[in-house]
């Protein structure tokens, strides 16, 4: 398209046709910034708009895209079929962009989502089909065993009571008790493992979970440590 034999072309067949700028931009809905961008060959019609805008100013498609107002050489029907194409083309590149950014957005709410379900640990755990806890205290190296019934309960009570949400992302860095949880199996001992590092924080990588109750059994770790803890290297 030639935009100066195109805006010429657009201006004299709307003051042909005795229409302002305004009433052509709302007949083809654009801007009257648009049509005056047009006929001052600072821009050029979007394809999509040669056929409302030919409709509107009673000339060939094929005028617009050549600049002359009998077509020139150009075959209208070819022009057309052109046009159709490209549309078609246009609009199934939009559909896909639409599609991907649907899913992009999908994702990033099922990533939300995700992030803040809270999490109970041992809530599957039964007290009586754990055989024993191990506890290793990263700072002092203690380490010691809980095999009593009641006191296995009460520790896989409290740590499943509390709703842990995500806090940030576990770097590996120092911890205050190593938990081991192992459970009667009657093929192997499964073991399931740990971090608490206060009443409110549990560390199992890659994450801190937090909970804002603060029903950890910290504490109660901290009292067993002080009473029967040894100096000994972990075991695992």
């Amino acid at each position: 398209m030639n935009e100066a034999k195109t805006a010429q072309l657009i201006k004299d067949a709307r003051k042909r046709r005795e229409m302002t700028q305004k009433e052509l931009a709302e007949r083809i809905g654009v801007s009257v910034q648009a049509v005056s961008k047009w006929e001052n060959a600072k821009g050029l019609p979007d394809i999509s708009l040669l056929e409302p805008l030919s409709e509107a100013l009673e000339l060939p498609i094929a005028a617009l895209v050549t600049g002359d107002e009998k077509g020139g050489d150009a075959s209208e029907k070819i022009v057309r079929d052109v046009i159709d194409v490209s549309v078609k083309q246009t609009k199934k590149k939009l559909s896909s962009v639409k599609k991907l950014l649907a899913v992009l957005v999908f994702g990033v709410i099922l990533g939300i989502i995700w992030w803040h379900v809270p999490k109970r640990f041992l809530k599957n755990i039964k007290p009586e089909n754990v055989e024993k806890i191990v506890v290793f205290n990263g700072n002092n190296g203690h380490e010691f065993t809980v095999s009593d019934p009641a006191e296995i309960e009460k520790f896989i009570s409290s740590v499943s009571r509390g709703k842990m949400q995500k806090l940030k992302v576990s770097l590996g860095f120092g911890y205050a008790f190593r938990v081991q949880v192992v459970i009667r199996s009657e093929l192997l001992p499964r073991t399931y493992s740990f971090m608490i590092n206060s009443n409110s924080l549990i560390r199992k990588d890659p994450f801190f979970w937090y909970d804002i109750s603060e029903s950890l059994p910290f504490e109660w770790l901290q009292e067993k440590d002080a009473a029967i803890g040894a100096p000994k290297g972990p075991s695992y």
